[in-house]
């Protein structure tokens, strides 16, 4: 089943619930807009566009009303691994600390589990890498795998239990 198709004005309603200035809203949309770039003709196994992925993270980071960087890191966090991003562009678009989640996140991503015996200490691990340089890590982090975890059934059993 998949997920309900979310548009950046879900996410944009959502921020402006806690997020008052209008040039922090705007950064949240070129930042959607370039992480949709990024994906163009990318698809999830449940069939939809890869950039609801982001967006649904994002969404899942808006009940905590987090900052509209950690919102920005959420929407980029693929960009890098799964998309055409480049991390000076990023850094030049959006800032220096969000250049920073996003290679922090990559580089959680790049780590692989080794065997199902060590998957939670190493996952574990990973997201300390990831909290040394900043918490906001964490939060994307944690969304993003709920967000696969909500997705789960669209992948192979083998991957549902590792």
């Amino acid at each position: 089943m998949k997920d309900k198709e979310i548009k950046i004005a879900d996410l944009l309603k959502r921020c402006e619930n806690y997020i008052q200035n209008k040039d922090e809203l705007n950064i949240i949309n070129e930042a959607y807009l370039y992480a949709q770039k990024c994906h163009e003709g990318m698809v999830r196994k449940s069939g939809e566009a890869y950039i609801n992925h982001p967006l649904n993270v994002a969404l899942i980071l808006t009940e905590l009303n987090v900052d509209t960087k950690t919102i920005i890191g959420a929407l980029l966090h693929e960009t890098i691994n799964h998309g055409s991003g480049d991390l000076k562009e990023i850094s030049d678009k959006f800032g220096e600390d969000v250049a920073k989640i996003v290679k922090s996140i990559s580089k959680i991503n790049k780590l692989e589990l080794n065997g199902d015996s060590e998957s939670s200490s190493i996952y574990l691990r990973k997201i300390l890498v990831g909290l040394s340089e900043d918490v906001r890590v964490l939060f994307i982090k944690l969304a993003d795998r709920l967000h696969n975890m909500r997705t789960l059934q669209f992948q192979p059993d083998v991957k549902q239990r590792s």
